[in-house]
């Protein structure tokens, strides 16, 4: 006769490989994050992001979905995969063929020929900036180049030369 109860811990564990749930509780400082497990939440886990040479940072929030991959079936020794969209957190677009990163009220958006940020503050820091195009719009009520002393300010459709 088979053992029943060995036969239970088998199933659960095996339930346990990849779980769907959501976040509970993120830790930014420990890169951790604790999960929905039943009733409650997991220990602290940590979240899978790209952190080699190329490294992103882009820690998971509370009530995001996710899967919880643990090839033991033992959730204390998970690691969190980003998961999906789902009510709380829902796609920000719908286009093919581009990719949407947004933070609160800033976004990038970039799709084949085009590049689209969108922010209250952009600051760029470098020690040089070369710009090609053959034709630039700046659509301001004022710009401000080199400090207070090179102030231009352009109304309308007056255009501005600026020889440096």
């Amino acid at each position: 006769m088979p053992d029943t109860g060995n036969i239970a811990e088998i199933t659960r564990l095996l339930e346990n490989v990849l779980v769907m749930t959501s976040i509970t509780e993120v830790d930014t400082a420990k890169a951790k994050v604790k999960v929905a497990v039943g009733d409650g939440s997991s220990g602290w886990l940590p979240f899978s992001t790209p952190a080699g040479k190329v490294s992103i940072w882009s820690p998971p929030s509370v009530g995001q979905s996710v899967m919880l991959l643990s090839p033991s079936g033992n959730i204390d020794q998970a690691i969190v995969l980003s998961g999906g969209f789902n009510d709380a957190n829902p796609p920000k677009s719908s286009e093919a063929d581009c990719l949407h990163i947004s933070i609160g009220s800033s976004s990038l958006f970039i799709k084949d020929g085009e590049v689209i940020i969108k922010a209250d503050k952009i600051t760029v820091e470098a020690n040089e900036i070369t710009h090609k195009a053959p034709k630039v719009v700046i659509d301001s009520d004022k710009v401000l180049l080199g400090g207070t002393d090179a102030n231009v300010p352009v109304h309308g459709s007056s255009k501005v030369l600026v020889k440096m």
